[in-house]
């Protein structure tokens, strides 16, 4: 999904790594220190359980920082602490509840958890915030199909759609939905849609595939 909470693009320069190992020696009780170590040791992949102190010595030394949680946060997962990473994001969350990628990073860590009521609760909060974001009802889409709830699932894509007719993402989901109700016609239509946008998904090209096999009816020989 879009809009994560990440870093600077660009990767650092060779001499960052022991210019950044200078800064925290100096600077050994400064949070930025520490913080922008830790991004450079992610970035460059040197140390990720070093990556991982630095972070977690900037929050001890700025415990308001909400930036410095989130950060802390996806150095966690990438060590695939993911209840480690939830408990910082949510901390993150409490400091600026108004920060829509932190609030982001949240909804993707419950959805990686498959903790759906908690993403779904989320990715609401984050449509209230931004209606017209067709993003938000595809996330609520995925999270109430896992759930099991067709209807609000459908409702969900649909108001997807409206905002953006050619979102391969909602399309695929429509269709998945629709094999749900048993309009196999109506899901095999909405996934040759989507996979007219998105050609290279495999798992899309896959499921019009099995329902290309379930809609074949062959002419009766006379």
């Amino acid at each position: 999904m879009a809009g994560r909470c990440t870093g600077p693009e660009r990767p650092p320069r060779p001499e960052a790594l022991e210019q950044s190992k200078e800064a925290v020696r100096l600077g050994p009780d400064a949070p930025l220190a520490h913080w922008a170590r830790g991004l450079i040791l992610t970035q460059t992949g040197e140390n990720g359980e070093e990556a991982l102190e630095e972070f977690q010595r900037a929050v001890d030394l700025d415990p308001r920082s909400s930036r410095g949680f989130a950060y802390l946060a996806m150095a966690l997962r990438q060590k695939t602490d993911l209840e480690g990473a939830v408990r910082a994001t949510r901390k993150a969350v409490e400091l600026d509840p108004d920060h829509t990628q932190i609030r982001l990073l949240l909804a993707n860590l419950l959805h990686e958890k498959r903790d759906w009521d908690g993403a779904l609760s989320e990715y609401r909060s984050l449509t209230e915030r931004d209606p017209g974001n067709p993003a938000h009802h595809v996330w609520i889409c995925e999270a109430l199909r896992q759930k099991g709830e067709v209807d609000g699932a459908l409702a969900a894509c649909a108001q997807a759609l409206k905002l953006n007719p050619n979102s391969a993402v909602a399309l695929h989901l429509r269709g998945l939905l629709l094999e749900k109700t048993g309009d196999l016609e109506g899901a095999e239509s909405s996934l040759r849609q989507a996979a007219s946008l998105d050609p290279n998904d495999q798992a899309l090209r896959q499921n019009l595939e099995r329902l290309e096999k379930l809609n074949y009816r062959p002419s009766l020989k006379r």
